[in-house]
């Protein structure tokens, strides 16, 4: 989640700098990270790294490794 606030951050910043508006910037935002949730919650690795957080969370990484 961080990352996309950064990846927003620095768009925005850029957009500034070439003077844009702020509601054309509020578009542009918007459709950007649009896109980046959408790419993101395609990645296998980030659903892979989302179960591993919420195995550690429960306890759940803790009983599979004491069975082994």
């Amino acid at each position: 989640m961080f990352l996309k606030c950064d990846n927003i951050e620095n768009t925005n910043a850029e957009l500034i700098n070439e003077g844009l508006s702020q509601q054309y910037r509020l578009i542009k935002l918007n459709e950007s990270a649009k896109s980046q949730i959408a790419i993101l919650e395609k990645n296998k690795g980030i659903k892979e790294l989302e179960n591993l957080q919420e195995k550690v969370r429960t306890g759940e990484l803790l009983k599979l490794k004491e069975i082994n």
